[in-house]
């Protein structure tokens, strides 16, 4: 159970600092649309996403190997020797990379921006998109060792000053998208420098040039696998808005951002605590009740939110969608429930991970890309954006079955309690299918219902022994030491001194 804690504790400081992520673009999103004109909007979109491939490619999956190297049992005592080779390697490799993408610029100007770039925008850019790949590395390290609160904290910092700095240059120096690539060198050249004491005392100059070879072959399909799912990500808005209009790009777009909160709050925040936690303990002998156990408690907290989301999918009018925006919400439900089965693949990528069975991860990621690419392209002629978010779903719920029976492939000795998952996801689906079924009922017995099945989910699982009395009394102690906001601060601070 302290296991449980510790990831449950570290999940909430991860999930704290994606928030914060969001909150800055949300703060920074009107300032973008008054001091930048559309074209210049769409430059540094063009931009951010070439941004987004650099980072998938620079390192060759050294990054996401090391979370998996660090922890093993032949790594114990030479951890330091292992950060530092991944640190060199990665810093010759982006260094190398950066180079090329500078001399290379007036052909990327010509070619695929379509627009002159000056002399200042590429050294600025250039530079800055150096120190957010040297940050990577330390920002790694805390996740890797579990210092969720100092990560946190390091986030906090550079989110602030990223988004002062974006503030100062658009809106008084009106130094537009230079401005933004110039906040964003000075705020991560900044949490750099704060971060070189700590990469400095884990470091051991010793080059471990087999691990480094090993952690390549292992890494390298995982980075492939990240351009596929970037493809995944944007495929469905090209393919809606060659058949259809820019409106039902929009309203796609802003129901997967809705749907998206739930990957952002605690998908993304769940993965980022726990597979560091995961690849320290996989050797252990409880591991696999351990994975088991926190497998099942991820799905139930993703199957109940989904379904939440969905119930209450007409009430997010008021917050969310306004005008032309309503006819979103109809995607809102489908696109949520492809979140649950996302969540489920993302967390079979370890068992396959820790038998280095990455070619599989990459080559069912391969597929969900081409599965979704059809999918769309069979569906949206006919139903629009409807038809892109059911291929999304169907995509998502293909994979993560397919990712499942793989892990139980490869790792026999984990009991992944296949029916009680069934059960889990399974009840969740039929409920919120009761839910779109009854959207339409008027009135008092609309809100009855939607909160008969919000309450009577969880006491189900607990009449079918999903949930049992353990777990319901240490919720309730949960529940007991936080009810009280005046103990909220000492509550916090005892937190924190529990963490790793």
């Amino acid at each position: 159970m302290g296991k449980i804690k510790s990831a449950a504790r570290n999940t909430f400081f991860y999930s704290l600092s994606n928030m914060l992520g969001k909150l800055s673009g949300l703060i920074l999103l009107p300032l973008y649309t008054v001091y930048l004109s559309v074209d210049m909007f769409g430059l540094y979109s063009l931009f951010e996403i070439s941004y987004q491939v650099i980072v998938a490619f620079t390192g060759m999956g050294i990054r996401t190997a090391m979370s998996r190297w660090y922890w093993d049992k032949g790594m114990e005592g030479r951890q330091k020797e292992l950060f530092y080779s991944a640190c060199l390697f990665n810093a010759v490799v982006n260094i190398a990379t950066m180079t090329v993408l500078y001399l290379g610029f007036d052909l990327l100007a010509k070619y695929y921006f379509q627009a002159p770039v000056s002399q200042e925008l590429r050294i600025v850019f250039v530079v800055g998109t150096l120190l957010r790949l040297f940050s990577e590395m330390p920002m790694l390290l805390l996740r890797v060792t579990h210092k969720a609160f100092l990560h946190t904290v390091h986030q906090f910092i550079q989110l602030v000053v990223f988004v002062g700095m974006t503030a100062y240059f658009l809106a008084y120096r009106n130094l537009e998208i230079y401005g933004i690539f110039l906040a964003y060198l000075i705020s991560y050249g900044l949490n750099f420098v704060l971060l070189i004491p700590y990469m400095f005392r884990n470091f051991r100059y010793t080059y471990l040039k087999a691990e480094v070879k090993d952690m390549l072959a292992f890494g390298m399909p995982l980075a492939g696998a990240n351009i596929v799912n970037m493809i995944l990500n944007l495929s469905d808005r090209v393919i809606i808005n060659f058949f259809g209009t820019l409106k039902s790009v929009g309203n796609y777009s802003l129901a997967h951002k809705i749907a998206n909160v739930i990957d952002l709050m605690i998908v993304s925040a769940f993965m980022k605590a726990y597979t560091h936690l995961y690849y320290k303990g996989m050797n252990d002998e409880d591991s696999s009740i351990f994975f088991t156990k926190i497998l099942h408690y991820l799905m139930i907290l993703l199957a109940f939110v989904s379904m939440c989301f969905v119930v209450l999918t007409d009430y997010l009018a008021l917050l969310f969608s306004w005008g032309d925006y309503r006819s979103s919400l109809a995607l809102v439900p489908v696109l949520t429930l492809s979140v649950m089965f996302s969540g489920l693949r993302s967390v079979m990528t370890l068992p396959l991970s820790k038998v280095k069975k990455t070619k599989i991860i990459s080559m069912i990621s391969l597929s969900a890309g081409i599965i979704n690419i059809i999918g769309n392209i069979a569906l949206v002629p006919f139903v629009g954006a409807m038809g892109a978010a059911i291929a999304t779903l169907f995509t998502q719920f293909v994979t993560s079955v397919w990712m499942y029976k793989q892990a139980c492939k490869y790792d026999p000795e984990t009991n992944f309690g296949g029916r009680t998952l069934t059960v889990i996801i399974g009840s969740s689906l039929l409920y919120s299918i009761v839910a779109i079924l009854i959207k339409d009922v008027p009135g008092i017995l609309r809100y009855a219902s939607d909160a008969f099945l919000i309450l009577s989910w969880p006491i189900l699982l607990y009449t079918i022994k999903i949930i049992d009395k353990k777990e319901i009394l240490i919720l309730r102690g949960f529940i007991r030491k936080w009810r009280d906001p005046s103990q909220w601060k000492e509550n916090l601070a005892q937190e924190l001194k529990e963490i790793d």
